[in-house]
């Protein structure tokens, strides 16, 4: 067989694979499309819009806090309308900590699209607050702490309570198996320390399962800043 039917013959296998692919049926679901405005937390926020406690319990935060978010996030998280679909508003940005699937029928997005969501979210909420939320305590600061923690719970001499949580991940590229646990998945640990109050003043993000709560703690940023 001569090169230029080899050509022709690749050139015929790859436009038979082409064809083959499936295609997408729908730019955005009819389901979804028709019901944008319907819903289900757009209609409890509409109908929660005047009573504050249930705003509270529903947003997790106070109305007044609410707005603030969404006026910073605005900005950054603003896209255009196409005659393809309709832009999604930064209030409908707010996750609920549920999977993406139970997602997708809650807000009448694709899993893709809540995927997307989730992502920029996270992004520009880390962008925009950690220079002024997401900072060590000072040497007061600690202070403070343990005073709170001797005040609320007669409990002497403590600066913070520590816990840990495993996470399931994908694997992180080039990682071989050091993120992969002995219940065949692999995962990372989330570790945070809380005050008197159980309000978060440090977090660490990314240790590897098989340490030990104080492996954590050492291989920690917050542990070498605690000590330095």
């Amino acid at each position: 067989m001569s090169s230029d039917e080899e050509d022709v013959l690749l050139l015929c296998t790859i436009l038979v694979k082409r064809k083959r692919r499936k295609q997408r049926r729908f730019w955005i679901l009819p389901y979804f499309k028709n019901n944008v405005k319907e819903h289900s937390v757009y209609l409890i926020s509409q109908q929660l819009n005047l009573d504050q406690t249930r705003i509270q319990n529903f947003h997790r935060m106070k109305k007044e806090t609410f707005q603030i978010l969404t006026s910073l996030m605005r900005p950054v998280l603003k896209f255009s309308d196409t005659n393809y679909r309709r832009a999604i508003r930064v209030k409908e940005y707010l996750a609920t900590g549920q999977s993406f699937h139970s997602l997708s029928y809650a807000f009448y997005r694709g899993v893709s699209t809540i995927s997307e969501i989730i992502e920029h979210t996270t992004k520009y909420l880390s962008d925009i607050f950690k220079k002024d939320f997401v900072l060590l305590p000072t040497k007061e600061r600690w202070k403070n702490i343990s005073q709170r923690y001797l005040e609320l719970w007669n409990v002497p001499n403590c600066l913070r309570a520590l816990d840990e949580k495993v996470i399931r991940i994908k694997c992180p590229p080039k990682s071989g198996l050091e993120y992969f646990n002995h219940k065949s998945y692999f995962s990372m640990v989330l570790m945070d320390c809380a005050d008197a109050d159980s309000l978060f003043t440090v977090v660490s993000i990314g240790d590897v399962w098989r340490n030990s709560d104080s492996g954590v703690l050492k291989n920690s940023s917050f542990f070498e800043a605690f000590h330095s």
